[in-house]
């Protein structure tokens, strides 16, 4: 269960720096500010391709990691969602009076995008965390007990 928290807190760290990046007036610090959002944006396609193999049973891994590559790539809807936003919010650009400024646009879209991944491990580590649970105490060979009895919720059963 500590990849999608892990996961979850990835997009949490690159929000702040991909503002900082899009916010900055100097290019070079804007390019040093676009490797730690790209380092904690971007890390999840390994562990969550990992996640969708450790979470679907041998039988399905096959179709689950061709839904996960579908979903994906809806990702690329992205920069239509950020033009969209560019153009109903319409905000001329300072170098360019004529060219709109997509800086907000894409803090928005972006960050919101960030924030949906997100939420979306936070809920998939609070799935996966009785599934987890549920499967140790089975391999344990543990059953609860009362929480009325003066002994440990869990114990080991007698063969």
């Amino acid at each position: 269960t500590g990849k999608p928290v892990l996961l979850a807190l990835s997009q949490v760290f690159a929000t702040p720096f991909l503002v900082s990046l899009l916010l900055v007036n100097n290019y070079t610090l804007s390019m040093v500010l676009l490797v730690p959002t790209y380092l904690f944006g971007e890390m999840w396609y390994g562990p969550a391709a990992a996640l969708v193999q450790d979470l679907t049973p041998p039988s399905l891994r096959g179709f689950a990691t061709g839904a996960y590559f579908v979903v994906i790539s809806l990702g690329a809807l992205g920069p239509v969602f950020v033009g969209w936003m560019n153009e109903a919010f319409a905000e001329e650009s300072a170098c360019d009076p004529d060219v709109d400024d997509p800086t907000w646009s894409m803090i928005i879209g972006i960050a919101c995008f960030y924030a949906a991944s997100a939420i979306g491990f936070i809920l998939t580590a609070l799935a996966t965390k009785k599934q987890t649970n549920d499967h140790l105490l089975k391999a344990l060979d543990v059953k609860q007990v009362s929480t009325f009895e003066k002994s440990p919720l869990l114990i080991l059963e007698e063969n």
